[in-house]
């Protein structure tokens, strides 16, 4: 869930970037990230999944303060809960790696 919902999070993001005078995919941007925001925070995380959960939350959260109300202070914190979300995805396909090879 949190693969998936990364990849479309980030695809809304890149997508309005890459249109920065088109209002309606910076609108879009924005509702993909409070959809996904709302959906995570209702969520609850597999046993071993916590952290990756929890930071996939925060990145959402940051994400979408971010871009629904523009403040470039925020920027620095996003770009940190991204960093953390990445290398909690990291290391939960190692975790589960590793357990498909002693299984």
């Amino acid at each position: 869930m949190v693969q998936v919902g990364t990849m479309a999070a980030q695809s809304a993001i890149d997508v309005a970037a890459q249109s920065v005078a088109d209002i309606d995919a910076a609108a879009l941007r924005v509702g993909v990230l409070a959809f996904l925001h709302s959906h995570a925070a209702q969520t609850t995380a597999e046993p071993g999944f916590e952290n990756l959960l929890d930071a996939y939350r925060a990145w959402l959260a940051t994400a979408t303060s971010l871009y629904s109300t523009g403040d470039e202070t925020k920027i620095r914190e996003y770009m940190h809960h991204r960093a953390i979300l990445g290398a909690e995805m990291d290391i939960a396909v190692s975790a589960d790696t590793s357990e498909a090879a002693v299984s």
